[in-house]
């Protein structure tokens, strides 16, 4: 079992890794991409790095060598990281989808409200929000010692080692807000598409037909002036 559980992280590790490694590439290497609608999506793509080429390896050590997981401080250790992985890409989709939001909603005052600077801040903020609630633990975990952990065989897992408060606490502030203003954001930027796509298609039928009614004006002077010239 082991051994699987090593080749799935392994694997996942190497394409997340390089996946990301290649978004941040492209944006750096292409003069066209760097520019201020990007700059959250490499915030994304780093977040996402952060699982596949610290995380992942992370775990896969502590199933490979199952008594860290019993030592408090590699299990303190390894359950700040996941968390950071974790808030670091809700709160980046969040900055990322605000950005496409005012884009999309906020067509004409977009550029005044979605500055360089002002993004380049709303990154810190995501990033340095993340660590504080990740490395919050630190201060929450429940007074079990090392020794008390080895002795009851205990692996390292959330519910034995953070306070239930806690737990409640960061699945509802940094998971299920943020995914449900996501999720709003997203179905507001639907149903502009379609109200726009309405509209085209309306702007279009109204182009077809007055093209429709020149056309015919078209043919009328001009069979007129044929029925001139032959009589």
């Amino acid at each position: 079992m082991v051994p699987v559980i090593m080749f799935l992280y392994v694997t996942l590790s190497v394409l997340i890794t390089s996946d990301n490694l290649l978004v941040i590439a492209a944006v750096y290497s292409t003069r066209g991409l760097r520019k201020v609608t990007n700059y959250s999506l490499v915030s994304l793509a780093f977040a996402d790095l952060l699982v596949g080429f610290v995380v992942l390896p992370v775990r896969a050590v502590e199933a490979w060598t199952f008594h860290w997981s019993r030592n408090i401080l590699w299990c303190q250790f390894s359950l700040s990281l996941t968390l950071l992985s974790l808030s670091a890409s809700v709160l980046n989709l969040l900055s990322v989808t605000i950005e496409r939001y005012c884009a999309i909603i906020l067509p004409f005052t977009y550029a005044s409200k979605i500055t360089p600077r002002r993004n380049f801040y709303v990154i810190m903020l995501v990033w340095v929000s993340a660590f504080l609630v990740s490395f919050l633990p630190l201060v929450a975990l429940k007074s079990t010692t090392a020794r008390e952990r080895e002795q009851e065989h205990k692996v390292c897992r959330f519910a034995d080692t953070l306070s239930s408060e806690y737990l409640v606490l960061f699945s509802a502030t940094v998971v299920f807000i943020p995914t449900l203003c996501i999720t709003w954001a997203y179905l507001r930027i639907y149903l502009a598409a379609i109200k726009l796509r309405a509209r085209l298609k309306s702007l279009q039928v109204q182009q077809e037909g007055e093209e429709n009614i020149a056309s015919a004006l078209k043919e009328s002077k001009t069979a007129k002036t044929i029925g001139e010239f032959s009589s």
